[in-house]
């Protein structure tokens, strides 16, 4: 919890773009089993943001898409195994295959 909390610290949230940021583990980890994820999903969250979410969902599936619109996240999230990172507004860069979405938005 405190590498999360910490790893969070680190940016700076933009009230423009209404940022938010999910930091409690044990809500992470209800979402992810809420997902019914399987090792043969493909998996596009939408608002990766920190990769608090992104790094644990990139290890329950083959592959993750991760769209985030903000610069300042894309270092990180570049970083994240099983991981592509869709930089940009995700209304223009969705994913064509079959995929599971998973957001906190």
């Amino acid at each position: 919890m405190d590498h999360i909390f910490n790893l969070t610290k680190r940016y700076i949230t933009l009230p423009s773009k209404d940022q938010h940021f999910l930091i409690d583990q044990s809500v992470i980890n209800t979402l992810i089993a809420s997902a019914d994820i399987t090792s043969d999903d493909i998996i596009l969250e939408i608002g990766a943001g920190s990769g608090n979410i992104t790094f644990p969902l990139s290890k329950q599936t083959t592959h993750l898409f991760a769209s985030e619109i903000d610069p300042q996240f894309f270092p990180t999230l570049q970083k994240i195994p099983n991981t592509t990172l869709l930089p940009g507004d995700i209304l223009k860069t969705l994913p064509q295959q079959k995929h599971k979405n998973i957001t906190c938005i």
